[in-house]
């Protein structure tokens, strides 16, 4: 018995040490002025969230409730500024009024960014500043803070091809969907 609740310790301990390290360097980044090109290369070093469970958490889909739509607000190239500032307002509003009848309800608000091919050393960077432009501008508006995320999803999850200038305006997003 005390053999089992000394290895549980142990592997709670380092379970939190691994989540602590997770949150400081995910903190730091969000905290400091470097892009991710800059930052350390994490594509062999899987997430917390992967290391305890072995999913990937990015593989996850969420069905959205009855009553909301998925969201997208497109933005102009190599930039955080909205492409279309009225469709910005449109979706804003669309939230908000699902906010106030959901005040629990919690929004993931996801950037995404153009494949213009070559190495896209800010991409994950852009996509981030996108999301956080879409956030901020939720909160002003009066959704909590505490109920909306942002990820980068940088290249990840085109939804047009990126060889036309159609694809690729369509691709320089953010998506809003809920969480639960």
């Amino acid at each position: 018995m005390k053999k089992a609740l000394t290895i549980l310790i142990v592997a709670t301990v380092l379970w939190f040490i691994g989540a602590t390290q997770w949150y400081v360097c995910n903190i730091q980044y969000l905290c400091s002025s470097t892009s991710p090109a800059q930052a350390a290369d994490t594509s062999d070093n899987p997430s917390v969230f992967e290391r305890v469970f072995g999913i990937d958490h990015d593989a996850i889909t969420v069905d959205q409730p009855a009553g909301f739509q998925a969201q997208t607000i497109h933005f102009a190239p190599d930039a955080t500024d909205f492409a279309d500032p009225q469709e910005a307002t449109q979706v804003a509003a669309t939230i908000m009024s699902y906010a106030k009848d959901h005040p629990d309800a919690v929004f993931v608000i996801a950037g995404y960014t153009a494949d213009v091919g070559g190495a896209c050393a800010d991409c994950e960077w852009l996509s981030q500043m996108r999301a956080q432009v879409v956030r901020d501008m939720l909160v002003s508006e009066g959704v909590d803070e505490n109920n909306v995320t942002v990820r980068a999803g940088a290249l990840e999850d085109p939804v047009a091809d990126n060889s036309t200038p159609e694809g690729l305006a369509a691709n320089r997003r953010v998506e809003i969907t809920l969480a639960q």
